[in-house]
């Protein structure tokens, strides 16, 4: 099944729920009530697969790929200055998930620990798993 939070919250629970590229688009103070609507979609011992951009001062980014992934996006048309503004988001841009911020909210939403799945310049996944009762 597809859709949003919202839209398949009264279908029984999910063994896996997949979020590709959406954190980061959940403004920070709305994150915690959106990962509460995902748990409540996911059964007990089921499992949340979580894939976000992620802040590039990320423990594990090392400088070497906040470089990289700053040369991709200028070669593939992103100015300095609109790097610049990714460094300072508004309301309306993304706003990057950071990892030492999402453990408490993965908790407060009733998730047990995020344990990684991988990194990819500044995408990161992680396996996040709904505890039995």
């Amino acid at each position: 099944m597809e859709g949003t939070v919202h839209a398949i919250a009264s279908e029984p629970p999910f063994d896996v729920v997949v979020s590709t590229l959406v954190l980061h688009f959940i403004p920070k103070d709305a994150r915690v009530d959106w990962l509460r609507a995902v748990r409540a979609l996911v059964r007990p011992g089921g499992a949340l697969v979580l894939t976000a951009i992620t802040d590039s001062e990320a423990p594990g980014v090392t400088p070497h790929w906040a470089s990289l992934r700053k040369d991709y996006a200028m070669r593939h048309g992103m100015s300095p200055e609109a790097l610049a503004r990714r460094k300072a988001p508004t309301a309306s841009q993304v706003e990057e998930v950071r990892e030492d911020e999402l453990g408490a909210q993965l908790a407060e939403a009733g998730f047990a620990p995020a344990i990684p799945l991988y990194q990819l310049l500044g995408v990161r996944s992680w396996r996040v798993t709904a505890p039995c009762a």
